[in-house]
């Protein structure tokens, strides 16, 4: 039986981009992930990792236009899930990479159960083009390309592909970008620089202490060589200014992630931060729902534009205009 979250309600955002779904179908509990946030709601899931994420998304969206969020490692896509959900298909485009072919199926699965036209690639992203062997884990969500990093059941050849690669054979460029790879995440980004020098995305990125500290050193170095900032975050605090080798030695912070932007945190980041983390909280296992596997019903909207307002494509673009001509006379 499929279980319904609720999901996390932005006044602001259902303001600028319109109404969108109040539940998600997070499936049957197929993997430990699921199970977890059936049962305490999408509040128990990377809270501080989601709220970062809607934040980066709802602020490019605001001010780039078409937004296109990568999702490296994404297991049964839960960020991307929620992403989709929150954002018109025509202004966020979420790409999903996967190897695991089990996870990766799951992930289609509620995709499509949610109506959701996410791009799902079934490979692994590393430093370049090529194979590599994926070692299975006992535990759905450590699967690895790195060989020791939990006990392995099972393992076989993917594909692999660098970020540079890949945008370049297909045309885009990230804005935000989530990599989660359960140790090699360096590699991931060494992959991506020419990339990130061109887009300068967002990056939410998992650095774990059983990370290689040279190859982080050098993936880290070659970030701030073109020109982004580092952020380790805190409860009660936020995102703070850090550097590489806070990373490296693994200084204080709450969670696994960390945050790369080409721009330091600034106070509008942090007021959007604070409604979406806000919204998160009341997100609780008691909000959740059961239903019947073959449910038709239509799912719950939040809100909508009042009358006499614009909605879609229009009122973004109005608000995109008013907050330029803001910017223009605090210029002046």
């Amino acid at each position: 039986m499929p279980t319904f979250v609720k999901v996390p309600r932005n006044e602001s955002v259902i303001r600028e981009f319109g109404a969108y779904p109040s539940l998600l179908n997070v499936g049957d509990g197929s993997t430990s992930l699921q199970r977890g946030v059936a049962t305490k709601g999408l509040s128990g899931f990377e809270p501080s990792t989601q709220t970062t994420l809607l934040t980066l998304v709802q602020l490019a969206a605001a001010d780039r236009g078409p937004v296109e969020f990568f999702d490296i490692g994404a297991h049964v896509g839960m960020h991307s899930l929620l992403i989709a959900t929150i954002y018109p298909a025509d202004l966020v485009h979420a790409t999903g990479f996967e190897p695991t072919p089990l996870t990766g199926s799951i992930f289609r699965g509620l995709a499509a159960a949610n109506q959701l036209p996410i791009r799902i690639e079934r490979c692994a992203v590393a430093a370049e083009d090529g194979t590599a062997e994926l070692f299975i884990s006992p535990w759905d969500t450590s699967n690895s390309l790195a060989e020791g990093f939990r006990p392995a059941t099972d393992s076989f050849s993917v594909p692999t592909y660098s970020v540079d690669s890949y945008c370049a054979e297909r045309g885009v460029q990230p804005d935000v970008v989530k990599i989660d790879v359960e140790t090699l995440e360096s590699q991931v980004l060494l992959g991506s620089v020419a990339t990130l020098e061109r887009s300068r995305a967002s990056i939410v990125c998992e650095m774990l202490p059983a990370a290689d500290p040279d190859r982080i050193s050098a993936a880290l170095e070659a970030l701030v060589g073109i020109g982004y900032h580092l952020h380790r975050f805190l409860r009660g605090e936020g995102w703070l200014p850090c550097s590489a080798d806070d990373i490296i030695n693994q200084i204080d912070h709450y969670g696994r992630d960390w945050l790369f932007t080409s721009e330091p945190v600034d106070e509008r980041f942090r007021a959007a931060f604070s409604e979406w983390r806000a919204a998160v909280a009341e997100c609780t296992g008691d909000t959740s729902r059961p239903a019947p596997r073959d449910s038709t019903r239509a799912p719950a909207t939040y809100g909508s534009p009042k009358h006499g307002q614009p909605a879609g494509p229009v009122r973004r673009l109005a608000s995109r205009v008013s907050r330029l001509s803001a910017d223009s006379s605090r210029a002046g």
